[in-house]
């Protein structure tokens, strides 16, 4: 049960390194001019919050109704694809010496079995679809992403003089050798 608790804890401790990372530089840049840092923190991850979850509900619905319409419009196209498309396929192969017949049958069975998986795939994906929202893994990457990315960027001075502790003297130089060269 501890290996589920931490796994769940790493996504959003890696999204919230990666959003510091990336949102850093531009509360460093507004520092300054003299504004409260917290603000500036609360300001641009409000406004990063408000981006992705436009563009999460903008985009999730529109790829799963283009998902879903493709899925509905797979029956009619192997309709076709078993009465029209694939005699005249069977015809031209079984000009070839190499071909069967009975090895044509039991491909084309195969591709006639596709039409029933389309309805399963489309169920699947539906009981997906309203289950996901119910997930208590992506309502605590929610909530603790931004409250980590924020402490993070708010913590950020503090955080380096740690990691500099925790660094044998010795290798201070190498390390920050190698930091800056990145």
């Amino acid at each position: 049960i501890t290996v589920a608790f931490f796994q769940s804890l790493l996504v959003p401790l890696i999204l919230s390194l990666f959003f510091s990372y990336l949102l850093t530089p531009i509360v460093d840049y507004l520092d300054k001019y003299k504004v409260s840092r917290t603000i500036i923190i609360l300001s641009i991850l409000s406004f990063f919050i408000l981006f992705l979850s436009f563009a999460v509900f903008k985009v999730l619905p529109y790829i799963y109704s283009e998902v879903m319409q493709l899925i509905r419009l797979a029956p009619p196209v192997l309709m076709k694809m078993n009465h029209e498309w694939l005699p005249l396929a069977k015809e031209y192969l079984l000009s070839f010496p190499f071909v069967s017949e009975s090895m044509l049958d039991n491909l084309f069975a195969e591709v006639r079995n596709m039409s029933r998986w389309s309805g399963r795939l489309q169920r699947a994906l539906t009981t997906v679809w309203q289950t996901a929202p119910q997930v208590v893994g992506t309502v605590v990457n929610i909530v603790l992403t931004p409250l980590l990315t924020y402490f993070f960027i708010k913590e950020e001075r503090t955080l380096i003089r740690i990691c500099k502790r925790l660094i044998p003297k010795d290798l201070h130089r190498s390390v920050k050798s190698t930091v800056n060269k990145t």
